[in-house]
């Protein structure tokens, strides 16, 4: 398939450090063992759907899994936690215009308490679900503990960093 492996080798699998260049011209370079990426590693995505994004982190069994910063071709960046190859927990997602979502995530999209700070600063307190806040807080308590006062909104997240509300 074009892949080539340069790295230490275990009864013919691929263990300890190595590094994969795939034939799309895409790169892991990290841990292994028991011949898939296991433990800390550095992988580039070559030609195709993911061309040009940079992942830096933790891996289980091939997937993104733990702690780790994604670098993605329209420069934004993504740092925090994965699950099965998806932001998962808690995590940071900055735009290049300067909007940032500090907040917690789970299966890949904006899920949970968080703020959603637009490239003016104006900040947007929440409970967000699929990227939508649907619920908003008026501000944090002393101990950093979100206070959602309970009324409805339907603001989004969109692509550029943008903070739209639903019509």
């Amino acid at each position: 398939d074009g892949t080539v492996y340069d790295g230490e080798m275990k009864r013919g699998r691929r263990c300890g450090k190595g590094k994969l260049t795939f034939a799309n011209g895409g790169t892991y370079e990290g841990d292994f063992a028991n011949d898939v990426y296991n433990g800390k590693g550095v992988l580039t995505f070559g030609k195709g759907e993911q061309s040009g994004n940079r992942y830096e982190g933790e891996f289980r069994n091939n997937l993104m899994w733990g702690k780790g910063v994604m670098r993605y071709s329209n420069f934004i960046k993504y740092n925090g936690y994965w699950r099965n190859n998806l932001r998962e927990g808690f995590g940071v997602l900055s735009w290049p215009n300067g909007a940032e979502y500090k907040g917690w995530f789970r299966g890949g999209a904006v899920n949970g308490i968080g703020v959603f700070a637009d490239q003016s600063g104006k900040k947007h307190f929440g409970l967000w679900r699929n990227g939508a806040r649907v619920l908003f807080g008026s501000h944090m308590n002393i101990d950093s503990h979100w206070m959602i006062d309970g009324h409805g909104v339907r603001d989004w997240i969109n692509a550029k960093g943008q903070c739209a509300r639903f019509e």
